[in-house]
């Protein structure tokens, strides 16, 4: 079971999360993923309870205020290096506007696209490698020819 959060401060809590140790996250390549709830869109979501009631944070965000402080405008978003928006590990996060954001994420979905394209290639290339091998065998056969 994992521990809780609750009495902790907000960087307290950035700080437990970021800890696979805790179970809240774990080490996938390069990247710490978060295991919490995700929002709708995949980015990692936590609430912090304080003075005026509960809020609710994109945890990527919450990280990269904490670990390389408040955005340089309002508006900014935090940015994944890597692409995966589970990922909370602060090297991977930096602040970008929100054009900036939109522009890396095409990038990215670009790149996922052709790797699946090339992946469906392979695919294809494999199945043709082992349907051309039977042919041959079973030519072979014809002509009275075994292996």
């Amino acid at each position: 079971m994992r521990k809780r959060t609750t009495g902790m401060t907000l960087p307290e809590k950035v700080d437990f999360w970021l800890d696979p140790v805790n179970k809240w996250s774990q080490w996938e390549d390069d990247c710490l993923i978060w295991l919490g709830k995700l929002a709708w869109n995949g980015y990692g979501c936590v609430s912090h309870t304080h003075e005026h009631g509960r809020k609710y944070h994109i945890l990527s965000r919450l990280v990269c205020i904490v670990k390389n402080g408040e955005p340089p405008a309002h508006k900014d978003s935090a940015e994944h290096t890597c692409g995966r928006r589970a990922c909370i590990n602060p090297k991977h996060l930096y602040w970008g506007s929100t054009k900036d954001n939109n522009r890396e994420s095409r990038r990215n979905r670009r790149q996922a696209e052709e790797l699946q394209e090339l992946n469906e290639d392979v695919k294809y290339m494999e199945a043709r490698i082992i349907q051309l091998e039977h042919e041959k065998s079973f030519h072979l056969r014809q002509k009275g020819w075994h292996r």
